[in-house]
C-alpha cells in the first residue's frame, strides 16, 4: 500500500484566509479546529504561474520532495496570518519517508523528515517529522499520534483529500 500526502496544515482561520483569492485552492476541515489546503496539481500550477519564488535553499534539499520555490513562497505568506505547516508523505509497502516545514510570521523557521528506510529503519510515532510538525503547531493527541488524530491516515494520496475535501472533519 502506498501513501503519497502533500498538504498544508492550518487552523481553519489561518487556512481559509490563506487560500482566499486562489481559483484552485481550499481549505479542507479536518479534526481540533484545523484544516488542510491539499497542493494538487491545479493549485501547484497556479502557485508557479502567480508567485514569485523564493530561494529553496531555506530548505536543505533532503526535507522535501517538492522543495519548489512558490510553493514555499506561499507557505511563508500564509504564514503571515498564523503558523502552518507543510508535509510531504512518500511510502511504498511501508517503506519511505516524510518531511515538514513550519513557517511563522511570514518565514520558514523550521524543517523536520524521517525516513524509514530499511537502511535507517524506523522510530518511534513521537519522533516522526509530521508528528513534531503537528504537536508544535498545536495538535494535542489521545490514543493516537498527531497525523492519525487529525484524520489525515484515512487519505492514501493528496488527491483523496482533495475529493472528500469538502466535507465533515472526522470525529
Amino acid at each position: 500500500m502506498s501513501h503519497f500526502l502533500q498538504t498544508i496544515i492550518a487552523r481553519t482561520g489561518v487556512a481559509t484566509q490563506a487560500v482566499r483569492g486562489w481559483a484552485e485552492g481550499f481549505a479542507a476541515p479536518l479534526a481540533q479546529g484545523f484544516s488542510a489546503v491539499p497542493i494538487t496539481y491545479g493549485f501547484h500550477t497556479e502557485l508557479v504561474e502567480k508567485l514569485d519564488p523564493i530561494d529553496s535553499a531555506v530548505v536543505p534539499p533532503d526535507t522535501l520532495y517538492w522543495r519548489d520555490g512558490s510553493l514555499l513562497a506561499f507557505v511563508a505568506a500564509a504564514s503571515r496570518h498564523g503558523d502552518v505547516v507543510y508535509i510531504e508523505t512518500d511510502y511504498f509497502g511501508g517503506t519511505g519517508w516524510q518531511g515538514a516545514i513550519y513557517a511563522h510570521g511570514g518565514a520558514i523557521v523550521d524543517f523536520f523528515r524521517t525516513s524509514d528506510m530499511p537502511e535507517d529503519g524506523p522510530g518511534p510515532d513521537s519522533e516522526r517529522a509530521i508528528n513534531r510538525a503537528l504537536h508544535r503547531l498545536g495538535v494535542t493527541i489521545g490514543k493516537q499520534d498527531e497525523f492519525d488524530t487529525l484524520g489525515l491516515g484515512t487519505y492514501r494520496t493528496t488527491l483523496d483529500l482533495a475529493l472528500e475535501g469538502h466535507g465533515e472533519p472526522p470525529a
